[in-house]
């Protein structure tokens, strides 16, 4: 068997867009159900403190709240603004240490017209439609019930901080059920549905506007697999 290889600078200079790699999630999602995958294995260090896992997400609402600024955090965002109209929509970040001010000037200097800092969870998460958690540890809850408006979309990168979620949030959407059927709270779940199977429109995603959806993509290795094999190709073309 002959491995291939490419340098991390080579992959940098293809030069591929965020917007790419989201078609590709997509497609690897899609391909789930014909491929052999078991339950991905999340490596986990120092008390959860170092952890290894991937989790795309791709919104569509007016008003982003994102906590957790680090390599992760910066990640989700460029990967955000790849589709043009999220610059018109309003960003909240949580203030910590000066990522929060020097995450401020990359999305200004990006086009998006409106961005918030908060002081502390409450002000970040109230009246929020879309609520990112990029932060290493959660030794606590992050939230109390009512600061999470109906209708909100919650994305815990690192699936800590939102276990009252789990209890009233209608739906919980996760990329494999074997991931997420150890939580403590699993049986309470109200609604639990695959990512892939809702983009394979065999079930319905959000069912109305009021619906407060909480998801636990903690990543497959489908996506892994796909976009090495896509970024070979286009290395390949190059």
């Amino acid at each position: 068997m002959k491995i291939k290889t490419i340098s991390e600078q080579d992959i940098i200079n293809l030069n591929i867009e965020h917007k790419q790699v989201i078609k590709w999630v997509k497609e690897a999602f899609l391909a789930k159900k014909n491929s052999s995958l078991p339950a991905k294995i999340s490596q986990t260090f120092e008390e959860g403190a170092k952890f290894f896992n991937t989790m795309p997400a791709i919104m569509f609402d007016e008003n982003i709240a994102v906590m957790g600024l680090g390599a992760t955090g910066q990640n989700f965002l460029k990967a955000w603004l790849s589709k043009s109209s999220n610059k018109s929509k309003k960003v909240k970040l949580l203030n910590y240490k000066d990522h929060a001010i020097k995450t401020k000037e990359m999305l200004l200097k990006e086009g998006v017209s409106q961005v918030e800092i908060c002081n502390d969870n409450e002000n970040l998460i109230r009246d929020s439609d879309v609520v990112v958690s990029a932060i290493t540890v959660a030794n606590e809850l992050i939230g109390k019930d009512d600061w999470f408006k109906p209708g909100v979309l919650v994305v815990p990168i690192h699936t800590r901080g939102f276990q009252n979620c789990d209890l009233f949030f209608e739906q919980v959407v996760c990329d494999d059920v074997s991931h997420v059927e150890g939580f403590k709270n699993f049986s309470e779940f109200k609604s639990l549905k695959e990512m892939s199977d809702i983009l394979s429109k065999k079930v319905k995603g959000r069912l109305n506007n009021q619906e407060r959806i909480l998801a636990y993509n903690i990543g497959i290795a489908l996506h892994d697999v796909l976009i090495a094999k896509r970024i070979w190709e286009v290395y390949s073309e190059s």
